[in-house]
């Protein structure tokens, strides 16, 4: 029937097959690009974090600088470069400063993979699972990096949020052993135009009872006229707590560069 159909159709005009089939491609195309674009819309609405995980998926690539200084004050010293490369659900963070400043330290590869749930009764929210590790000769056996959590998020026209908490292994400031504790985070951001002011907390309680946090008030751009390309620029201030000691120190103050290209 449909070959019979097709023949009727070229009988009568030998190009109108060839028509129909380019205009079908045409609205695949249309409809794909419209994702795409909605897709991009909605990510740039939620505020991406500095440092945390991300719970809104995308496809993108980009690159994180840090420079920072010991908390007593001197000059930026200290200098910290990843590659951020985002597949939707999953996400790594390669680090590449060693390779710049030949400096001999473990590579240590961040994974994070997240399984985001859209909230039925508002499309503005997210709810994720999200697990991770860190690849390293250190640490060969992913139990020993593990860490889970759980994120909800906000991404509204106007102002965003996110909160997390979980528990798992994360790397002590100045430490070079992991250890185990509870996990949290948050973000808030405005969304005004294509400029995106946001501040951000990350933090660990560990088992032993002491801790760190971290404070990051920074800024996102959207310059083109599709919020593919962000760059970013924040304040990082480290803080430690020891056990037993409710005194809290600061350990560091830098500056963090980011630059992302999304693709979806």
């Amino acid at each position: 029937m449909a070959a019979n159909a097709r023949a009727t159709v070229e009988a009568a005009d030998p190009n109108a097959w060839a028509l129909e089939e380019d205009a079908s491609i045409e609205d695949k195309m249309d409809d794909d690009a419209r994702f795409a674009a909605e897709h991009l819309l909605l990510s740039s609405r939620f505020s991406a974090p500095f440092v945390g995980e991300r719970i809104y998926p995308r496809i993108a690539l980009g690159t994180s600088l840090l420079f920072s200084q010991d908390g007593d004050g001197g000059a930026l010293d200290q200098f910290e470069g990843q590659l951020d490369l985002s597949l939707y659900w999953v996400d790594l963070h390669i680090p590449f400063d060693h390779v710049l400043t030949g400096e001999k330290r473990p590579t240590r590869v961040r994974l994070d993979i997240k399984v985001p749930i859209p909230v039925p009764v508002d499309s503005a929210s997210r709810f994720a699972l999200m697990a991770g590790a860190t690849f390293s000769e250190e640490y060969p056996q992913l139990i020993d990096s593990l860490r889970f959590q759980v994120a909800w998020g906000y991404g509204g026209e106007y102002v965003s949020f996110q909160v997390r908490g979980g528990y798992g292994y994360r790397q002590p400031f100045n430490e070079s052993a992991m250890k185990q504790g509870v996990l949290y985070g948050s973000t808030l951001g405005f969304n005004i135009g294509p400029v995106q002011p946001m501040v951000e907390l990350d933090g660990v309680r560990f088992d032993d009872l002491s801790g760190q946090f971290e404070v990051i008030p920074g800024i996102r751009f959207y310059p083109l006229d599709t919020p593919s390309l962000r760059l970013g620029l924040a304040a990082l201030m480290t803080f430690t707590h020891d056990r037993g000691d409710s005194t809290i120190h600061r350990r560091r103050i830098g500056a963090i560069f980011q630059m992302s290209y999304d693709f979806i």
